[in-house]
């Protein structure tokens, strides 16, 4: 039996930045890295840093933010209890970069 063609990816290759989103307590930049049509990693450009608070919270949001939307493919991250804001920004900034690394319909 052959094997089932993939079906073609939605995301071109590269390094794309999504814009910066102003949250409450600070910007929140990422950018999206994608190989062979898929998300790999997501680095952060920016996130809120002004207060211990601020650290504390996205020290533990962060990393889930990242892990949820490579496995997903997409920007929809789930909200986390504490880091809201975080996460709007994060989605937002993660859809404009994913928004450049779109193929475009032939």
């Amino acid at each position: 039996m052959a094997a089932k063609p993939r079906p073609p990816s939605p995301y071109k290759d590269g390094a794309f930045t999504g814009n910066p989103v102003d949250i409450e307590y600070g910007l929140v930049q990422v950018s999206a890295i994608i190989r062979d049509g898929q998300i790999t990693d997501i680095k952060w450009l920016q996130d809120p840093e002004d207060i211990d608070l601020s650290r504390q919270i996205n020290q533990d949001a962060m990393p889930k933010l990242t892990r949820e939307a490579i496995a997903a493919q997409k920007s929809q991250a789930d909200l986390i209890t504490g880091a809201t804001f975080t996460a709007l920004g994060f989605r937002l900034s993660l859809s404009t970069a994913l928004a450049q690394a779109a193929v475009s319909p032939p």
